[in-house]
């Protein structure tokens, strides 16, 4: 089996895009652990105020670590690897 050139020009935008998304998405993930340990109620309040507080990253950080990251990698290896496969 012979593996293309083009293809792993396409592959590597996508592996970057992961290990950046990863990057951002330990981040985050660090970043609503501080927030939480900063403002305690940050914790206790609801999806609504933390929307219209400009806090719903770090909440949804906080109550939903896992799953938020997974979309936070999954976005972000789109994105940047189709961004760095249009430049070719």
């Amino acid at each position: 089996m012979v593996i293309k050139e083009e293809t792993v020009i396409d592959a590597a935008g996508f592996v970057a895009g992961a290990v950046i998304g990863i990057f951002f998405a330990l981040l985050g993930r660090a970043k609503a652990k501080s927030a939480v340990a900063v403002r305690p109620n940050l914790a206790e309040v609801g999806f609504e105020q933390a929307f219209m507080t400009r806090h719903i990253g770090n909440w949804l950080y906080y109550h939903y670590p896992d799953s938020t990251m997974a979309v936070t990698v999954v976005l972000t290896t789109l994105i940047i690897g189709v961004f760095l496969k249009g430049t070719h």
